[in-house]
C-alpha cells in the first residue's frame, strides 16, 4: 500500500507542477494547494503532504469540495488547484 500511495503523492506533484506551468506561475512563487478525491488520496494527502509541499512550494494543502479542475491520480478521479499566495 505505501508504494500505491507513493505513486499517488508523484502524481499528485506533477498535476500541481502542471498547474502552476499553465497560470503561469514563476518557480519561486509558493502556493496553496486545493483538492478533493476519494479516502485513498486523503490518505495520501494525509501520509506524504511534507513531501509533497516541498516538491511543490506549497505553504498549504486543504481539502475542498467545489472545484473544477478534474484529474486522474492513477485510478483516482479528484479534482485539483492551485492558487498563488501573494507576497
Amino acid at each position: 500500500e505505501d508504494l500505491i500511495l507513493e505513486g499517488i503523492a508523484r502524481e499528485v506533484i506533477s498535476k500541481v507542477q502542471n498547474l502552476r506551468k499553465s497560470n503561469d506561475y514563476e518557480i519561486q512563487d509558493r502556493i496553496t494547494i486545493y483538492y478533493s478525491g476519494d479516502e485513498l488520496v486523503d490518505k495520501t494527502i494525509n501520509q506524504f503532504e511534507e513531501f509533497i509541499k516541498s516538491e511543490t512550494l506549497a505553504n498549504k494543502i486543504v481539502k475542498k469540495e467545489d472545484l473544477t479542475e478534474s484529474c486522474d491520480l492513477n485510478g483516482h478521479e479528484s479534482k485539483l488547484d492551485v492558487e498563488r499566495i501573494e507576497k
